[in-house]
């Protein structure tokens, strides 16, 4: 028999009561809830101040700038955090927090060339850091850098290769001052690079090589990259700061605990056994075996390097060294007494330029750094010790001629001596030892070349301006002349920026 429909109705109302009223309960929590919510968030909710919004600066539009340059030159496009991280020295940018005070280079009697604090203000321009890219923290440590005028906008592993001899010393060149200005803005770039950087210093000097089939003398700061950190940085402000800064030990014998550098060997790499590479070259390879990116290098010598003598160039040689000789017997010359004269009166000569020196040095001048005594026979040379009050009369008597000219290169001769078994190398040599270097050591990204030649206001460069710059354009880098009235200007206009910011 089948149920009332009213009574199923009421059944199933029934039912539904405890249903109902555990939704009627929520509802309420619900309701109360939210009351409380808005009474604590919004009602009671104390006023604060909310600055507009500042129109963009001259810094932000700067900095809008270099961002944009940097994705155009290469780097990676900065995440809107990495544009968090990127420094900047423009006028009322955000700045760092003041860095633990690093030690000062140069410290000497010979003074120090003084370059203010900021990022990458060193060199011809203002330069600026930038971390662009993610990653553990640091950034990829990619740096927008101005060094001696030369910009580079995608640093990120560096290395310093510099020419320690006296011959970037030697008064032609402008002596202590200019290398004390290269050695200062060393420091300083390598003291305001960002933590991801990394960073090296190759020392070479081309009077070192005892051997013309040795490597000439190479040494580094470090075997290997060192992470811009502040203690690295430390270090090497430390290190570098005593190399050349007094006249009686120069070169290496003003490097303490600098790491000899001995080549690796490349077999696969195709270099030409029969060359022998220019000094500065061998020390562009230190520094490619570092594999970095980007390679600022310094020399005051420009050579091709040499190679292995055909036969016929050694009896050439030969040849002349009989006619020579016979010269000699002709017009009764003896070579081995025309040598000795002329040393032993360069050997005065050089005694008084001891004490010419010891001299400079008590009034806290410069001393006069020469890379030979041939130098103080030399017209600017003498000009030089006459403008500083001083004056040397070198001895001339045995080794003049009948016309009374110096016989500066007149010495014995053996003619059952072998002739040297090498000669000067062609330019074509040294481009390929360049490049096969490149693509062993390098093989995935070429490291790119910045290559300052250091000259006097008197010396011919046309022919090695024109070799060098095809050296660094296949090297994807620059070529510039250095002189020491350029680098005082820099230092001058550097100074002057840091004077403008008090």
């Amino acid at each position: 028999m089948s149920e009332n429909p009213s009574i199923r109705l009421y059944r199933r109302i029934t039912n539904s009561v405890p249903l109902l009223v555990s939704v009627l309960l929520h509802a309420v929590l619900i309701a109360v809830v939210g009351y409380f919510v808005v009474t604590e968030t919004i009602i009671n909710r104390k006023k604060s101040f909310e600055p507009v919004p500042p129109p963009e600066s001259s810094a932000k539009k700067q900095l809008d700038h270099r961002i944009q340059v940097a994705r155009k030159s290469g780097g990676s496009s900065p995440s809107p955090l990495s544009v968090q991280r990127i420094f900047s020295t423009a006028e009322n940018a955000l700045q760092m927090p003041s860095m633990t005070e690093l030690p000062k280079s140069g410290a000497s009697a010979l003074g120090s060339a003084g370059f203010g604090a900021g990022a990458g203000v060193v060199g011809g321009g203002s330069g600026y850091n930038t971390a662009l890219g993610g990653g553990n923290g640091l950034g990829r440590g990619f740096m927008s850098m101005s060094f001696l005028g030369m910009m580079d906008v995608r640093a990120q592993k560096v290395v310093f290769v510099v020419d320690i001899s006296s011959a970037l010393l030697d008064i032609r060149k402008g002596g202590f001052q200019a290398f004390t200005v290269i050695k200062d803005q060393i420091s300083k770039l390598v003291a305001n690079m960002t933590p991801g950087a990394e960073f090296n210093v190759v020392l070479f000097d081309p009077g070192s090589q005892a051997d013309i089939n040795t490597h000439v003398r190479i040494e580094t700061f470090s075997r290997d990259l060192k992470p811009a950190t502040l203690a690295n940085k430390t270090a090497f402000l430390q290190w570098m700061a005593p190399i050349n800064t007094d006249m009686t030990v120069l070169g290496f014998g003003s490097v303490k605990d600098g790491l000899r550098w001995e080549p690796r060997k490349l077999d696969n790499a195709g270099l030409d056994p029969q060359y022998r590479a220019t000094c500065w070259a061998d020390a562009f390879r230190a520094a490619l075996e570092m594999k970095p990116d980007t390679v600022f290098l310094i020399t005051g010598r420009t050579s091709n390097g040499i190679r292995d003598a055909t036969d016929q160039e050694m009896a050439d040689r030969r040849k002349r060294r009989l006619a020579l000789d016979q010269f000699y017997k002709s017009n009764n010359i003896d070579p081995a007494a025309v040598a000795a004269a002329r040393g032993a009166a360069m050997k005065k000569a050089s005694d008084e330029l001891d004490v010419i020196n010891k001299k400079q040095l008590a009034k806290k001048k410069d001393p006069f750094i020469i890379q030979g005594a041939g130098r103080i026979l030399d017209a600017d040379f003498q000009a030089a010790l006459k403008k500083a009050g001083y004056s040397i009369v070198v001895d001339t008597k045995g080794w003049t001629d009948k016309n009374g000219r110096l016989m500066t290169n007149v010495g014995p001769i053996d003619l059952t001596q072998k002739e040297a078994d090498w000669a000067g190398a062609d330019l074509k040599d040294l481009r390929n030892y360049f490049w096969k270097l490149q693509a062993a050591l390098c093989p995935q990204q070429k490291a790119r070349l910045y290559l300052f030649l250091f000259v006097g206001p008197d010396e011919n460069t046309t022919r090695a301006e024109a070799d060098l710059k095809l050296i660094v354009t296949a090297n994807d880098g620059r070529f510039s002349l250095l002189d020491t009235k350029k680098l005082v200007q820099m230092q001058k206009d550097a100074e002057a920026r840091e004077a403008a910011k008090k």
